[in-house]
């Protein structure tokens, strides 16, 4: 079974990890709607997302 899950950075910086597609979206939406609302020391070009593939099956019958 394969499920995305998602990294979100700031500058290259890791500032929510292991999101689920759902909560990603919500918190992507989130950012990018605070960083061109609020004053900040960001732009939205500033903000950047890792997308991963992860087979759960592969990983629990992997051997260590």
């Amino acid at each position: 079974m394969e499920t995305k899950i998602y990294h979100i950075y700031v500058k290259k910086q890791c500032i929510y990890s292991n999101l689920t597609e759902d909560s990603f979206k919500k918190t992507w939406k989130e950012l990018n709607n605070m960083v061109g609302i609020i004053k900040t020391d960001y732009d939205t070009e500033d903000l950047s997302y890792e997308e991963l593939v992860i087979n759960k099956e592969e990983i629990a019958n992997s051997s260590y």
